[in-house]
């Protein structure tokens, strides 16, 4: 990640909060992704987990190439680090606490973006019920950072600590949702134009739940969809769509992209 000495700031700023407080409470909302599973509570969890476990979970998610590194000299921090790319989209890791056993990590990564007015933009996103926070890049002189075009720098950003216990699976759900919105809120991945066939009969299925109703559509349509494909046309949130893709493993599966496609288990298999 290429960033300015202010930016370096923030990023230590931000690690140091990771590292010393509990992670702020993500707004919960009826139908958020990042509501607790309860049984998450009770099965496998624990306080620690290795870079490899972390990495591991990542490879699951479809980031192959992620690798630990130490040389971030310019934080000054000898903290471990996975580097990480998927795609277009580069990130790391920042693994909090000491090796072989961490208590969390913290997500970032640095992107140049489009926008007319960096700090709305900021505070728009930052409004959402999103698991992540994003702040506005800053140079040698504390002013916004730019690119050559004159666009601004946004860190976007995620905590994730296990302590108190959590499991593997909670650890990829995080992790799945922080890429799924950092590649829609940047347009890193563009989605192609292909839409669900707007004559599948809705008749009936609006007295189903949403995970019903995303197992009929995938069932009639047979083609692998994305959550926002899924969300347009069942005119719900995306948040919804995918908490209920993701807690549904027995039901639907993933075609490990970014963003994921989504089919029905058992076909193509």
């Amino acid at each position: 990640m290429q960033i300015g000495a202010g930016s370096h700031r923030q990023l230590l700023n931000l690690l140091e909060c990771a590292s010393v407080n509990s992670v702020a409470p993500i707004p919960i909302t009826e139908h958020s992704p990042h509501k607790p599973d309860i049984e998450s509570l009770f099965m496998d969890a624990k306080d620690y987990f290795s870079s490899e476990e972390i990495i591991s979970i990542l490879r699951e998610l479809g980031v192959n190439d992620a690798r630990i590194v130490n040389d971030y000299v310019d934080l000054n921090s000898e903290l471990c680090q996975i580097e990480c790319s998927l795609g277009a989209l580069e990130f790391r890791c920042y693994l909090i606490g000491s090796d072989p056993l961490f208590v969390g990590m913290l997500l970032a990564t640095s992107i140049y973006c489009v926008v007319l007015n960096p700090f709305e933009f900021a505070d728009e996103l930052n409004s959402r019920t999103l698991g992540l926070t994003v702040e506005v890049g800053r140079d040698d002189s504390g002013e916004v950072q730019r690119d050559d075009d004159g666009d601004p720098l946004f860190i976007a950003n995620s905590a994730i600590h296990f302590d108190g216990g959590v499991t593997s699976e909670h650890v990829r759900r995080r992790l799945a949702f922080w890429l799924d919105d950092v590649v829609e809120i940047f347009q890193i991945d563009e989605l192609d134009d292909e839409v669900i066939n707007p004559d599948i009969a809705l008749e009936g299925i609006g007295e189903m739940g949403i995970t019903e109703q995303i197992a009929w559509i995938l069932g009639t349509d047979s083609i692998a969809r994305s959550a926002r494909q899924l969300a347009t046309f069942l005119m719900k949130e995306k948040h919804e769509v995918n908490s209920a893709l993701y807690r549904s493993a027995d039901k639907f599966k993933s075609d490990g992209g970014q963003p994921p496609r989504w089919t029905l288990c058992g076909e193509g298999d």
